[in-house]
């Protein structure tokens, strides 16, 4: 059953962080019904920032699955992994992330 806001592919993403911010990637892999989704996180692809040294751009690596899938309902292109963190449905442009300096200062 295809739904409005989600199809199976679709990606979200979350962004996270204190004092560094991450980014992490789900997929959806099944739609059950209207508005629940079986989700996998997936790798995501890391690229220099033209910001600068301190930033990278991530992408996912689509259908490359890591870990397990999780179950959710989705509303409104977004929905809760926990109580302080929601996913949202990604727009298809590299999102900035913290980079790890020594990798890319070589």
């Amino acid at each position: 059953m295809a739904n409005q806001n989600f199809n199976i592919g679709d990606i979200f993403y979350s962004s996270w962080g204190y004092n560094t911010t991450r980014v992490t990637f789900y997929q959806v892999v099944e739609v059950i019904g209207k508005c629940t989704a079986i989700l996998s996180e997936v790798e995501s692809i890391s690229t220099p920032s033209d910001l600068n040294e301190y930033w990278i751009n991530k992408t996912p690596s689509k259908n490359n699955f890591i870990g397990n899938t999780i179950r959710k309902r989705i509303s409104k292109n977004s929905f809760k992994i926990d109580d302080r963190m929601y996913a949202f449905k990604w727009d298809g442009k590299p999102l900035s992330a913290s980079s790890d300096y020594s990798r890319f200062n070589n």
